[in-house]
Formats: C-alpha cells, structure tokens, sequence
C-alpha cells in the first residue's frame, strides 16, 4: 500500500499537481464555519490492511449537526476508529462505508457512531448487490433511519441547529427504462 502510494504521489507531484499525504492532512481544519475532522488513515497509510481499510475516514461538523464519512471503511478499520477515537466517531449522521457491502457497518461499530440517520450510496441494481441485508439488518435493529440511494435517486440532506432534512430525487423511470452504467 506504501509503495503504491509513493509511486502515485510522485508521478502527481512530478506533473505539478500538489499532493498531500495522510499525515499533513489528519487532524482538525475550518471551512467556511464548518469543522472538518481527519481521523484515519492517520498519521500513515497502513501496509496491513486493503485500500478499503486505508479509506480517508472525516467527520463534518456544522450547526451544532456533525456527520461521519467512512469512505469504504471495513470492519477492520471501524475496529481501530472503536480503540483509537472512540468519541470522535460519535455522530447524528452517518455515511455508510464500502457501499453498504456486508464488510462494513458492524453492530459495535454502528452502536458507537450512535446516528440519528445513516445515508447509503450504492447504484441501483449495482452488481455487487450493495447494500447487503444483513448490514440493512443491523441497521433496522438499531431503528435508525436510511436513506439510500439506489432507491431514493439523488439524495440531498440539509443540516442545522433544527435538525436533519433529507430529500431524496426518485429516479425510478429512469432505473427502470435505461441501461445503467457498468464499468
């Protein structure tokens, strides 16, 4: 994973493109009022895990309203979130990892995040069968809210000090009356 990401990064900073690397990156940074968290994969890329499991992991802090982005985190990477910062995974909104896939969103995992709403982006019909039932399952044991985008079609979620709006863009005739991308 190392060696990959030095080989990248170099071709990148050789073309002129500035390029900045987990450890100039984690931590804390304002944008425009909002707080932006760096959690994972800091200080550096983990030659152990996958790429998944090397997945830029940021919480976005607004309005009093902070969300989690787990990139395709999988269970190994929630673990190290759980014993490395487990009060900072804690939030109202949370972006499912890997897709919704059967690797990600774990019980403990999820129970530690604590959110009063979970998104997932996955493609409808997508070929990996993303989200997976069982991390649909856990989420309906958990009673938290879905919005998912293989149903709901572009999803548009507005934040502040009154709470959590979702909207959702149904795109269902064109899911059903067109091919959809494969790569």
């Amino acid at each position: 994973m190392q060696e990959a990401w030095k080989a990248w990064r170099s071709a990148r900073r050789a073309a002129g493109t500035t390029v900045r690397g987990p450890a100039e990156i984690c931590g804390e940074h304002v944008l425009g009022g909002a707080a932006v968290r760096v959690l994972m994969p800091c200080p550096e890329l983990d030659d152990s895990l996958g790429a998944n499991d090397n997945s830029i992991v940021f919480s976005l802090e607004h309005a009093g309203v902070r969300a989690l982005f787990v990139g395709d985190a999988e269970h190994a990477e929630e673990a190290k979130l759980l014993a490395l910062r487990p009060a900072a995974i804690r939030a109202d909104l949370l972006k499912i990892g890997h897709h919704g896939s059967r690797t990600s969103t774990g019980p403990d995992f999820l129970s530690a995040v604590a959110p009063a709403l979970a998104v997932v982006s996955a493609g409808a019909r997508n070929r990996f069968g993303h989200p997976h039932p069982n991390t649909l399952a856990t989420l309906d044991a958990a009673a938290i809210p879905l919005a998912r985008t293989d149903r709901m079609g572009g999803v548009r979620i507005e934040w502040n000090a009154g709470g959590i709006v979702v909207q959702g863009t149904d795109f269902s005739a064109v899911r059903e009356n067109a091919p959809l991308w494969r790569p």
